[in-house]
């Protein structure tokens, strides 16, 4: 009679074995599979911030002092934006009465550091911060209810 090189027992153990090893290389190239190709996509273009309405001053203004000013500001993009710096125009300040209260008495403060959320495909009201200052020196003709516009020329936001 002969023994048998391998017996049940033993052959089910080693199936075993053979079997988990198995599995576990396929559970391990599932881990490491890479792979390359080309990627194809497109991005869009950014349109730019404009003003809903001029902005205005958000309380009065006294000599030698700033004030906060609102502005409606327009994101036509399809991305929330972050308002981070407002630049005035150089020449954009108007006084409801030029003879009394000229607008050479205002002066805009160009702003930087700003982290105000502007939401998608909307108009958002804003406070821009101390973003115009009265003459310290200013007429008597300033006071009483002038009204002054401001004109933006750039506005920067990040995504």
């Amino acid at each position: 009679m002969r023994k048998k090189l391998f017996g049940t027992r033993r052959r089910k153990i080693v199936a075993l074995v053979v079997g988990i090893m198995m599995i576990a290389s396929a559970a391990y190239a599932a881990w490491i599979v890479t792979g390359s190709g080309d990627f194809k996509g497109k991005t869009g273009t950014f349109q730019t911030l404009a003003v809903g309405a001029p902005p205005t001053l958000v309380a009065d203004l006294f000599p030698g002092t700033t004030g906060d000013v609102q502005a409606n500001i327009v994101n036509p993009n399809p991305a929330p934006l972050t308002l981070s710096s407002v630049t005035w125009a150089v020449s954009g300040i108007t006084s409801s009465d030029q003879t009394n209260c000229p607008a050479s008495n205002f002066t805009s403060i160009n702003k930087t550091g700003l982290s105000i959320p502007l939401a998608a495909s909307a108009t958002t009201s804003v406070t821009i911060p101390d973003a115009l200052s009265m003459a310290a020196n200013a007429p008597n003709g300033c006071q009483g209810g002038i009204t002054i516009t401001v004109q933006a020329s750039s506005f920067s936001a990040t995504t």
